[in-house]
C-alpha cells in the first residue's frame, strides 16, 4: 500500500502526517516512508539533517520527495539560527555563545577536523587543526582562528597562496 506523507514546519512529528495532520520534520516523514510512498513537503525552511531509514527498491518502487505543487520551494539547510550572543566587555566587536554539544547530535562539526593527503593546509600534525564547522553572519562565512588573540586582532585576508605554484593569489571581494 502506498502512502502520501505530508511535511510543513507548523505541523507536529506527533502528528500522522497526512495532508490535515502533518509532519515538522522531513526526518519524521524519512523514517516512516517505505518504497512506493511520497514525501510532499510543503514551503519553509527545514533545518535538520535528512537521514532515511529506507530507500526505494527499483525504478518503480522508490521513496519520492518533492515540493508541495503550487508552493515555494521548501529549503532544507543543515544550520541553525544561534541566539544568545553577548559582547564581551573588554573586547568589544567580539561576541560570545556557549552551545550544549547535544545541540549536533552523534556529529559536531566543530570538534571534527578537517585531515586529508589532499589538503595543503593544515598539515596534519604540524599545523593547528582546522574544523568542519562554519559560522555564518548575513551570509558571509567567517574565517576559523587559532588563537584568541586572533579573534580579538582579526587581520584582513587579501591575499592567499596557491599552493601549487607557490604565487600569491588576490582573495575575491565577497561584497
Amino acid at each position: 500500500m502506498k502512502f502520501e506523507y505530508h511535511v510543513k514546519p507548523t505541523g507536529s512529528d506527533a502528528a500522522c502526517g497526512d495532508a490535515e495532520h502533518p509532519f515538522a520534520t522531513i526526518s519524521k516523514a524519512a523514517q516512516m516512508a517505505s518504497p512506493g510512498d511520497t514525501v510532499i513537503v510543503h514551503e519553509g525552511v527545514y533545518r535538520e539533517q535528512v537521514d532515511p531509514r529506507r530507500g526505494g527498491l527499483s525504478e518503480h518502487e522508490r521513496i519520492t520527495y518533492c515540493g508541495a505543487e503550487g508552493e515555494a520551494r521548501p529549503v532544507i539547510k543543515g544550520s541553525e539560527c544561534v541566539q544568545g550572543w553577548t559582547e564581551l566587555a573588554d573586547h568589544p566587536h567580539v561576541w560570545t555563545v556557549m552551545l550544549d554539544n547535544t545541540m549536533f547530535g552523534d556529529f559536531n562539526p566543530f570538534a571534527t577536523p578537517i585531515f586529508g593527503d589532499w589538503l595543503e593546509m593544515p598539515k596534519f600534525g604540524k599545523d593547528p587543526d582546522k574544523h568542519l564547522g562554519d559560522v555564518y553572519l548575513n551570509g558571509v562565512s567567517f574565517f576559523e582562528s587559532t588563537t584568541l588573540e586572533g579573534v580579538y586582532d582579526p587581520q584582513p585576508r587579501d591575499t592567499d597562496e596557491d599552493f601549487v605554484l607557490k604565487i600569491p593569489c588576490p582573495v575575491p571581494d565577497v561584497d
